[in-house]
């Protein structure tokens, strides 16, 4: 499982420099699966750590106030880490779940940390309805297709691999 986090964390970053590259007007959270991953994999204090870096590393090339990144991964972390238990990594849809109630978390934080550091936001129905609900569901289904999927391909070739060396 720990392979997981690794190769997560490589597709994502990859996946939020071609979304920011060619992709600017789609806000997906390329990272909310990775910190799926990471929340389903570790303890709390080592998760912490990871969002924080993670978001760290995404400061590094937003154009955002520096450590708001930071600041939201850690805390969506910190909310939902609780719940986890009842996240079953081996169901799919679980794991899609669970990504959309990260990015919903995610974005309800932007807009009160943006309040704090005086940059005007305007609130809107039409920002609640993409924000918190579309977004979200469409991050769970960004999530399923593009990390859990392919991760439980890649755990299936490998065990028959394995299979297939050990008969060989």
């Amino acid at each position: 499982m720990k392979d997981h986090v690794i190769i997560s964390g490589i597709l994502a970053f990859i996946l939020s420099i071609l979304q920011t590259s060619f992709f600017p007007q789609m806000h997906f959270l390329a990272f909310a699966p990775f910190l799926v991953i990471v929340i389903l994999n570790f303890r709390l204090l080592p998760s912490l750590w990871i969002a924080a870096c993670t978001g760290f590393l995404l400061d590094l090339f937003s154009d955002q106030f520096f450590g708001l990144f930071g600041l939201s991964f850690v805390v969506s972390t910190l909310s939902v880490f609780r719940i986890k238990r009842l996240c079953n990594y081996e169901k799919p849809l679980s794991v899609a779940l669970f990504t959309s109630l990260i990015s919903c978390i995610y974005s309800l934080l932007q807009p009160v940390l943006l309040f704090l550091f005086d940059k005007g936001l305007s609130i809107s129905l039409h920002w609640a309805f993409t924000d918190l609900i579309i977004m979200p569901l469409l991050d769970g289904i960004f999530a399923l297709i593009v990390f859990i999927l392919p991760l439980k391909l890649y755990d299936f070739s490998k065990n028959k691999i394995k299979r297939y060396l050990i008969r060989s």
